[in-house]
């Protein structure tokens, strides 16, 4: 069954470019290279004084999900430079199982 990743983080305002960049070059290419991996979604929100993030994931089936994450497949992977430009992310993503797509 497909599963979707969601993960959020929080960044100030003025990063708001440093994180696009930061997902572009580094982020994607990372998740692409990934087996079972079949696409991603990244948006944004303002919370007043920060920018909130959310990366949707959609993953063939778990044990992709595990190939990519890991024995703890709710643990967020974060590559390097990540905290650079996130100040304060989750240590953890929400798993989902797709049951109905248009």
């Amino acid at each position: 069954m497909t599963i979707l990743r969601e993960w959020r983080g929080r960044a100030e305002p003025e990063k708001e470019g440093a994180v696009l960049e930061h997902y572009r070059k580094n982020l994607k290419p990372f998740m692409t290279s990934a087996p079972g991996f079949l696409g991603a979604s990244l948006g944004s929100r303002s919370l007043g004084g920060l920018v909130e993030f959310v990366l949707i994931t959609e993953w063939r089936d778990m044990e992709s999900v595990k190939a990519f994450a890991g024995p703890a497949p709710e643990k967020a992977v974060l590559p390097d430079g990540t905290k650079d430009v996130i100040g304060d992310s989750d240590s953890f993503v929400r798993l989902y199982e797709i049951i109905d797509q248009s």
